[in-house]
């Protein structure tokens, strides 16, 4: 509440006390409003930064040993992340994400942006560096939530993993009712000169080129079952001459008893070194986890499959299935272990090394 200004609350405590308590006169709320709202401005200036802000703080670690075929043995601390959730009003709300990888040998801001709804709660416009719209594996990768340890080949070879773009987005979504819909659409600076060679390095702060990217996803979920398609599309040069795109189709099914989560993703990437002008990538996973215990404690198990091919023109090592298959144990809502058995097969003829793995994870949530 405002504070009252001091020669008035001075003069209230002069007054002699009543013999007896009066009846309350009926308030008159305009005028009480008026009068507040004037010694409200008797207040000292606030300095940078809303009074009406409220900031929660959240974040996580993981802390990974890997055991892999023909690779070397070791603990990880894979990642560590701080989460920032700024309410600044009704209408605005700001997120700040900081990531240190590998025990900080890699830092990033994989977000920060303002949420503003100022029309109705299912309409928000987004402003800043956010995850694209493509695909759903972006919503549960997060250690804490993630079922498993490794994400799917698909989301580390084709898409560049934590796609995070920096522009502007809407999302509507409708969901008051069943079927409930929802609509990301966003218009962001797009992927850079060496998504030929590597998608995760072509993510990129500003835009090398005069074009854009516009990415989205439209989906829809009746009752347990949910589903949608993805797109994205622009140019990674910086002559704006050669240009990529995305499709993605997922679909989830969530039951009492188990739940699955299966995603496909194909990109084209336009080049003057291919064959054609252009080579493919693509890749799918299918993902089903089983809850055994759910009481004070969660305990489950889970096994995925992928494919991926992240280059049309070649067959090498990288052709690939893999099945994983693991545990996953929750004593309590600020911890997790997780334990994981990866068997990698190349799908292209050749004498390639193994890559099996195995792996246990350590995620405190906080």
């Amino acid at each position: 509440m405002n504070a009252l200004h001091p020669l008035i609350a001075v003069g209230l405590l002069a007054l002699p006390s009543p013999a007896q308590e009066p009846t309350p006169p009926k308030t008159d709320t305009t005028l009480v409003d008026s009068i507040l709202g004037e010694l409200g401005e008797l207040e000292a200036p606030v300095e940078y930064g809303s009074q009406d802000s409220f900031i929660g703080i959240h974040g996580f670690f993981d802390l990974v040993y890997r055991n892999g075929e023909n690779q070397n043995a070791g603990f990880d601390l894979h990642h560590a992340n701080l989460l920032l959730d700024v309410a600044v009003s009704q209408d605005a709300d700001a997120r700040i994400e900081f990531e240190w990888e590998h025990g900080g040998n890699a830092v990033e801001t994989d977000q920060i942006y303002l949420d503003y709804h100022p029309f109705a709660n299912n309409t928000s416009f987004l402003m800043g560096r956010f995850y694209t719209p493509f695909g759903v594996e972006r919503r549960v990768w997060y250690p804490p939530v993630s079922k498993t340890v490794t994400r799917p080949l698909v989301f580390r070879e084709v898409v560049p993993g934590n796609w995070y773009e920096t522009g502007a987005m809407v999302v509507w979504k409708d969901q008051d009712k069943d079927p409930m819909f929802q609509v990301e659409a966003a218009l962001t600076n797009g992927l850079g000169a060496s998504l030929d060679t590597n998608p995760r390095t072509a993510r990129q702060s500003t835009d090398n080129n005069q074009g854009l990217m516009f990415s989205g996803r439209a989906g829809m979920e009746i009752d347990a079952v949910g589903g949608g398609f993805s797109w994205a599309s622009g140019n990674y040069d910086g002559d704006d001459q050669n240009a990529f795109r995305y499709l993605g189709v997922d679909v989830g099914i969530e039951l009492e008893v188990a739940s699955l989560n299966a995603e496909w993703v194909s990109s084209t990437v336009d080049t003057p070194l291919a064959p054609g002008g252009s080579f493919d990538r693509d890749g799918w996973y299918v993902q089903v986890y089983c809850p055994v215990l759910k009481e004070e404690q969660e305990f489950g198990l889970f096994t995925r499959f992928d494919r991926v091919d992240p280059d049309s023109r070649v067959a090498d090592a990288n052709d690939r299935n893999a099945t994983s298959l693991g545990l996953r144990w929750v004593p309590s809502s600020q911890v997790t272990f997780k334990m994981e058995y990866q068997k990698v097969n190349p799908t292209a003829q050749g004498n390639w090394p193994g890559q099996d793995l195995f792996a246990l994870q350590v995620v405190l949530d906080f």
